[in-house]
């Protein structure tokens, strides 16, 4: 037997990036000659390994994008458009179609919703859908989104279709438009009120920290004398007096009137600390 012509050559390998490099045995099973029953052997082993970890690398990414997705719900009211839309290379269907992701809830204008399209528009996280051409939405005068049918898929339907980096690339794109509009809404802001500040100190106005004491303490003492002013507070300013004028008597009657001074200042004392029960 001359053997069977090998599909890749040695030498046509790809080369591999990182540190993975192909197996010595699954490199042999490539050869123009190898020997026919191990490569069989081989290549049933790898292959069933590599199905294992194409499951495992697919599961992975369901749950990274299902992840993220609900992570993205602040993301979604400030898009241009309510969804984002993927375009398929799909030559054999027989009714072209696209993927959408986002909310739906501008559809609650839809002709005749189906209970599937309803569950889409009533959904309040991101959902996916394949969209096609509804032609009695278009022939009824429907126009855009409205003249279209809209079939919900599941992540994982959605992951397998179109691959996580095309997903992770659309998502990245829009998070990146949303945040240089903020950024520019930023400094819109900071320049108005850099503006703003300008025109109020040249109209005498200021917020320095310091001078807000100084503004608030005519306003405690109006609300001091307001307090003795009604009705009521006489009766209390009354025995305040009458204990004051008590304590001054008897002083001057323990220490005599050379230590009038002193006294006048135990009055002081006295009246401020009345004062603080009156607040």
């Amino acid at each position: 037997m001359q053997g069977i012509r090998s599909v890749m050559e040695d030498g046509d390998l790809p080369p591999m990036d990182g540190a993975y490099t192909i197996p010595d045995d699954l490199r042999k099973a490539g050869h123009p000659k190898p020997a026919l029953g191990q490569a069989f052997q081989t290549i049933a082993n790898y292959r069933e390994e590599q199905d294992r970890i194409a499951a495992d690398l697919l599961e992975r990414e369901i749950w990274v994008v299902t992840v993220i997705l609900a992570l993205s719900a602040p993301v979604w009211n400030q898009l241009a458009t309510p969804t984002l839309e993927f375009r398929l290379d799909q030559p054999s269907e027989p009714v072209p179609y696209h993927i959408e992701l986002g909310c739906f809830s501008h559809l609650a204008a839809l002709a005749a919703p189906r209970a599937e399209e309803r569950a889409l528009i009533e959904s309040t996280t991101p959902c996916w859908a394949q969209v096609y051409p509804h032609y009695e939405r278009e022939q009824a005068g429907q126009t855009g989104a409205l003249a279209r049918s809209y079939v919900p898929i599941s992540v994982a339907e959605a992951v397998t279709l179109l691959g996580l980096e095309r997903i992770l690339s659309q998502l990245e794109a829009a998070t990146s438009r949303i945040g240089q509009s903020l950024a520019l809404r930023a400094r819109a802001q900071a320049a108005r009120q850099e503006r703003l500040l300008e025109v109020e100190r040249a109209l005498g106005w200021t917020r320095e920290p310091s001078a807000a004491p100084k503004e608030r303490q005519p306003a405690a003492i109006t609300r001091r004398a307001a307090l003795l002013l009604q009705p009521g507070s006489r009766g209390r300013l009354a025995i305040g007096s009458a204990f004051m004028g008590f304590v001054v008597a008897l002083i001057c009657a323990l220490i005599g009137l050379s230590q009038a001074l002193i006294g006048l200042m135990v009055v002081v004392v006295c009246l401020l600390a009345w004062q603080r029960l009156l607040r």
